[in-house]
């Protein structure tokens, strides 16, 4: 995996929680090897998204909050993107979230390309 693609779904992942969560919630981040994946896993306490649009939610300029213009809520890009950069290197991506709850991500990625992205 590049690491410049790498980055960009760390920031994505991370941007999402921190704009979906109040200044006072804790985001925590979690990194471990399970055989030869590497799995990230972030969980905010956020607003959570509904369950109904879980389906679509990395879907290009999807938003679950549809209230949030172009201006204040993103392009809808983001995790689009986070789901393109982990499906082109065999990896996994998964959301768990529940409104005003919060949201976990998981990622998985072959460790083999995480080594890749660093030499």
């Amino acid at each position: 995996i590049e690491a410049e693609q790498f980055k960009l779904l760390c920031t994505n992942l991370l941007m999402n929680a921190l704009q979906y969560s109040s200044s006072n919630s804790v985001i925590r981040v979690h990194w471990k090897q399970e055989g030869g994946f590497a799995e990230v896993t972030i969980s905010d306490e956020g607003e959570g998204i509904a369950t109904e649009d879980l389906p679509r939610i990395f879907e290009r300029f999807f938003r679950s909050d549809r209230s949030r213009s172009r201006k204040t809520g993103g392009t809808g890009l983001g995790l689009a993107i986070c789901r393109a950069v982990v499906d082109k290197f065999g990896g996994s991506i998964a959301i768990e979230s529940e409104v005003m709850a919060g949201t976990t991500v998981v990622v998985r990625l072959p460790i083999a390309e995480l080594a890749s992205a660093h030499a």
